[in-house]
């Protein structure tokens, strides 16, 4: 009978497995050129007005993009702190007085 250990190993294996093989990102795909060398041959010089003739864009946003403007939505509210400064300030003079109190010991005691 198998120890727990490696019943929860082989259950997050399988997870890892079903995680990377069940979503896919979404994917750009470039349109092939619709007229091959034989074809413009053959063409009598005539433009073709074929529907695959034009390129095709995705409009999907890439995890990536998504991501992004997450980030900068989150940078930007972390901008917007009016306190921010004030506080930044307080914890140099808390920082630069124990440090001072610091040296002081030092050289006393050393």
């Amino acid at each position: 009978m198998p120890s727990k250990g490696r019943k929860s190993a082989s259950r997050q294996a399988g997870l890892k497995k079903r995680r990377r093989h069940g979503k896919g990102g979404a994917q750009a795909f470039e349109a092939a050129p619709a007229l091959s060398s034989r074809d413009e041959e053959d063409d009598d010089g005539a433009e073709s007005s074929s529907p695959a003739a034009q390129p095709v864009a995705l409009a999907l946003p890439t995890r990536r993009a998504t991501r992004a403007a997450q980030a900068a939505a989150a940078a930007e509210s972390a901008l917007e702190q009016p306190y921010l400064g004030a506080e930044v300030r307080r914890i140099g003079i808390a920082t630069a007085v124990i440090l001072v109190i610091l040296a002081i010991t030092t050289v006393v005691l050393g």
